[in-house]
């Protein structure tokens, strides 16, 4: 349950149904709330056993109250015991300090690994280190209160909080792209109360109860910092009245100059309060090769486009493109590479191919009907989809050709051209059946197997064994325990099969997320008699979990211990496959009521006598053609269908019935459309 605070002595569970996204699938020996990526938000970080293996769950707080898990975290798949945290490198990144085993207190022969926070992004922080006098010297009790831009963020200073491990004592606050705290109160356990103004950021500040505050201590490096071709670089510290300098050189001095590559920083003392700066790194002759942020996908559909993205802050960008600037938008197939200005000299990127899939709009051709109808409707296209509206609306129809309804009014359809491109088939998971323990529970077990996925993908397929013929329904649920994909499929008796075994085909279409797979358990006791689906499973030697698909999808165990594997072999994935959907064309049918053609000065065909008895006459002037004509009842139906190619000509009507029909006439320069009457 995640427990938030109204404020009146109470408190709510807001992950009722996981609607904060923390439910997880382990034992969690023990937690810590953080902020491990500096926006001004706490994450939660987990660690304990699972029946996967899984040591460790990361959840990103969203700033709405819901988490996300950060996927490989942790690149291990050992268990976790406990942690300490705290800022090892002094890089404004809190740090993790992991300990090894298994089970609630067995150490393991493992050894403890220190996690170094990668986050990469521009957020700032602010640190305290807080030192009691009137109270206890470690401050341990004391709470800090921070007031800005985000309302105000609180820590306290505690000890014992972890499972056999100490967090660091100093508190630690991530600010977003906050630049200033507007006031900072700190409440001591004495009962007395501490409060600065407009304090910086990216900064350590050591507090004395009762006495001083630490001054910021942020260096400033003259010109830039690099030794360019042997040049030398200036870093100075902040000036204050009363202040002392100790640079990690020896140097005593407010400033110093450098000449060699290496970390620099400065401890700045005022009274008996004293910080260090951050670390600067000083490199010679820097490699500042531009490495393209790819906004989008390498792989794209015609129409689409994709954003190339240089390093920020450099002094001249240069795409082989032509363009200029630090981005830009890239709509056809090619390779793309930038060069920049760097300090010290030019450097290039590496290539990024860019592919448009050929996807060109649809043609139409609409239709004609008079006064009511049904027309056909055609556009050009390998997978036409029609609907009856520009956006949204309902699919009417597929095909390069759509028969309307019988319409009394013009109607626009709107058709789209879809093209598939399959993307990579990839395997994963155990490629065949080991061990020697086949079925397991006389048929009463149906066990779950759990897995990750990192990047959407679609799962095409399994092998499965079995001895009994009849149908399974495959079922994918997330951790809630809702069903996102499921295939009914009619597996046969794998022994009589070639290679002992059944690929089961399936199309299950998946986005980043926690799932289980397991068989629909009602679906067992229809089909086949029994809750269990009769699928093989492995044991013993040959099964290790996790099954990993590199950047895409983990098996990661099962609910009935990692020393089974259950009933699905060698997954077939397939990923990057592409879909591509044009823009919706307008197709129209059109309803004529009242079209006529008759001897006028502007028309070039003249028809008589109308109405007729029989025959009916159909006469070009000025040396037009008559290419072709056709009678058209009003239900659509096309009754005379005649190729003339000359300037006059006789239709007979003698066998058709009375009544009104449309008469359609191409000549040379355009079509005619008028209405005639058979008495």
């Amino acid at each position: 349950m995640l427990m938030l605070n109204n404020g009146a002595g109470q408190f709510t569970n807001i992950n009722v149904g996981n609607a904060a996204g923390l439910n997880i699938a382990f034992t969690p020996y023990e937690s810590k709330m953080a902020d491990f990526d500096n926006d001004g938000y706490v994450d939660v970080l987990f660690s304990g056993s699972t029946a996967s293996g899984t040591s460790a769950r990361l959840f990103r707080n969203n700033g709405d109250n819901t988490f996300s898990p950060v996927p490989n975290a942790f690149p291990t798949n050992k268990t976790i015991h406990s942690f300490g945290v705290g800022d090892l490198n002094f890089d404004g990144k809190l740090d993790i300090y992991a300990g090894y085993g298994t089970g609630y207190n067995t150490p393991s022969s493992i050894p403890d690994i220190l996690w170094l926070n990668s986050t990469d992004n521009a957020n700032h922080y602010v640190v305290y280190n807080l030192q009691g006098t009137t109270s206890n010297r470690d401050a341990v009790g004391a709470r800090v209160f921070i007031y800005g831009p985000w309302g105000v963020q609180t820590r306290e200073v505690r000890v014992g909080e972890s499972y056999g491990n100490c967090n660091s004592l100093q508190l630690h606050f991530g600010l977003g792209t906050a630049t200033s705290i507007d006031s900072t109160i700190i409440k001591w356990p004495s009962g007395t109360k501490t409060k600065f103004v407009n304090q910086g950021v990216d900064q350590v500040y050591h507090v004395k109860e009762g006495d001083c505050i630490s001054p910021q201590a942020n260096v400033n490096i003259i010109g830039t910092p690099y030794l360019c071709n042997g040049a030398s670089v200036t870093i100075e510290a902040p000036s204050g009245n009363g202040y002392t300098y100790l640079w990690n050189t020896g140097a005593t001095t407010q400033s110093v100059q450098v000449s060699t590559t290496g970390e620099y920083s400065v401890q700045v003392k005022s009274g008996n309060c004293k910080t260090w700066s951050p670390k600067i790194l000083v490199e010679a002759n820097p490699d500042q090769t531009p490495s393209i942020n790819i906004q989008g996908s390498t792989t794209i559909c015609e129409g689409e486009v994709v954003v190339l993205e240089g390093p920020a802050g450099m002094s001249a960008y240069a795409w082989n493109s032509g363009e200029m600037t630090q981005s830009i938008i890239v709509s056809q197939t090619g390779d793309y590479f930038l060069t920049v200005s760097g300090y010290c000299e030019d450097f290039t990127s590496s290539m990024v191919h860019i592919e448009v899939l050929s996807n060109p709009l649809p043609v139409g051709t609409g239709d004609e009907v008079f006064m009511s109808g049904s027309g056909t409707l055609s556009a050009t296209g390998s997978n036409i989809e029609w609907y009856d509206a520009a956006s949204g609306g309902n699919l009417v129809g597929t095909g390069n050709t759509f028969i309307t309804p019988v319409l009394n009014n013009t109607t626009t359809y709107y058709a789209q051209n879809v093209v598939y491109y399959p993307g990579d088939t990839l395997n994963v998971g155990q490629v065949s059946h080991s061990g020697s323990s086949d079925y397991s529970g006389s048929n009463s077990t149906v066990s779950i197997t759990s897995f990750e996925v990192y990047e959407p993908l679609t799962i095409t397929s399994f092998k499965v064994y079995t001895d009994k013929a009849g149908t399974r329904v495959i079922e994918i649920k997330d951790l809630s325990g809702n069903v996102v994909a499921s295939e009914s499929v009619f597996i046969p008796i794998t022994t009589l099969l070639s290679g002992g075994y059944y690929r089961v085909p399936v199309h299950l279409s998946l986005n980043p997320g926690n799932y289980t797979i397991s068989t629909n358990t009602d679906s067992n006791m229809v089909n086949l008699g029994y809750a269990g689906p009769r699928l093989k499973r492995s044991n013993g030697g040959g099964v290790a979990y996790p099954y990993t698909l590199a950047n895409y999808l983990s098996i990661t165990g099962t609910t009935e211990g990692n020393s089974l594997y259950y009933y699905f072999y060698d997954w077939e994935v397939e990923v990057n496959a592409n879909n591509c959907v044009t823009s919706r064309v307008p197709v129209t049918l059109k309803v004529l009521n009242d079209v006529g053609v008759h001897e006028s000065s502007n028309s070039n065909i003249s028809i008589y006598p109308n109405p007729t008895n029989s025959l009916l006459n159909i006469k070009g002037q000025d040396g037009v053609t008559i290419e072709k004509v056709q009678v058209i009842d009003l239900m659509g139906k096309v009754i005379t269908n005649k190729i003339i190619n000359a300037e006059n000509t006789t239709i007979s009507l003698e066998n058709i019935p009375s009544g009104l029909y449309v008469i359609k006439i191409k000549d040379s320069e355009k079509e005619h459309s008028a209405r005639i009457i058979k008495r």
